[in-house]
């Protein structure tokens, strides 16, 4: 072949990779080119003429289901969905949550059937710092819904969309895997605070209204220093933050979701002799107290409202008032102690809200 017909076929090898390569990529290219031409040896001209791939690679992990992602309908997925919005990261192919290597071994048990998970972890760091574990999902479909769910903007936005998609009985396992993932417990003797942090400008009206549907307060602060910006929300009433955790980890010990280290920390609080009236049991909006002797049970209920009621028997029987009270004031959003379903038919777009004789007088 003379020197004309070599720079001919060249300059149309050339102009075939042009048009081809950015939207088929190089195995497409080397693939017609025939003889002579592979996937390393198009890239590498394609480097070098400058020549950049506009398409987009598909990757979908076959044990990845989508419609579990879409339909969260278990405690696992609904934690696993709260550890991404907060240590999670989105890029154009992946799902990657980043944390310390001791938190990631755990984090694999409690979201085991989530997905097949890429594991890679870094154990050379740093002197002083932990090893990292990145806890990896390949798949560009899921990658564009959680896009769709602003996890791609998830500094700047409330977790609105995604909390739709999952029951409402199942909102604590996310806001529990947000707390393993942004969030603190500060527990010292008979001093209880929770916090979670984020960015400056996160939305924090999806938490702030659930905390307040429990009838605990929160305040949404906004930093700016020399570290940086950052926004926080806390709850830093010892008796909220105690029942905000009894609620979040009431099936800590049959599921076992939830970071041991952290749920230590109430469990060391509620362990605490620390003379208060708090009840420790679990129940939202009660309390317990010990009055000439023997233990009485009381009802708080704040939204907008303070109603306090005294001398119930037994805690069981304060948490069905509290659900009557909540449910009256709050209707299908009330937070209640026993499945809202006991009260009122929430599937029925024209339930009414039923009159309870024994609370009138305090609604």
């Amino acid at each position: 072949m003379n020197q004309t017909n070599i720079v001919s076929k060249y300059v149309k090898v050339e102009q075939f990779i042009r048009d081809n390569y950015p939207e088929n990529g190089a195995k497409f290219c080397a693939d017609l080119l025939g003889d002579g031409y592979t996937v390393d040896g198009i890239r590498q001209f394609a480097s070098r003429k400058n020549i950049k791939q506009t398409r987009r690679r598909v990757f979908e992990n076959p044990t990845c289901n989508l419609e579990l992602f879409k339909n969260p309908n278990t405690p696992q997925m609904a934690y696993y969905l709260g550890l991404v919005w907060g240590d999670g990261a989105i890029s154009k192919t992946r799902v990657n949550i980043s944390v310390a290597q001791e938190d990631g071994i755990l984090f694999l048990k409690m979201i085991e059937g989530v997905a097949d998970f890429k594991i890679y972890s870094y154990k050379e760091r740093k002197e002083g710092l932990k090893p990292i574990m990145n806890i990896i999902i390949n798949n560009t479909i899921l990658v564009d819904y959680l896009r769709e769910m602003d996890y791609a903007t998830k500094s700047v936005s409330s977790p609105k969309k995604i909390l739709e998609t999952i029951p409402k009985d199942l909102h604590r396992f996310f806001w529990l895997g947000l707390l393993d993932a942004d969030g603190s417990i500060y527990q010292k003797d008979s001093n209880l605070r929770v916090c979670y942090v984020s960015a400056y400008d996160h939305d924090w009206s999806e938490l702030q209204a659930f905390i307040s549907s429990m009838n605990c307060y929160s305040g949404v602060f906004r930093r700016t220093n020399d570290r940086g910006n950052s926004s926080s929300i806390s709850i830093s009433s010892k008796y909220d933050s105690y029942l905000f955790l009894s609620y979040l980890y009431k099936t800590r010990e049959s599921d076992g979701i939830g970071l041991e280290r952290k749920y230590k920390k109430f469990l060391d609080f509620k362990s605490a002799k620390n003379g208060s009236s708090t009840s420790k049991l679990g129940f939202i909006g009660v309390y317990e107290r010990s009055y000439k002797g023997k233990l009485t049970y009381d009802v708080s209920f704040r939204n907008g409202k303070n109603i306090f009621i005294s001398g119930f028997k037994n805690a069981e029987e304060a948490a069905v008032i509290f659900d009557k009270i909540s449910v009256s004031h709050l209707g299908h959003k009330a937070k209640t102690n026993y499945t809202i379903e006991n009260y009122i038919e929430v599937e029925n777009p024209n339930y009414s809200i039923p009159i309870y004789p024994e609370i009138i007088e305090y609604l």
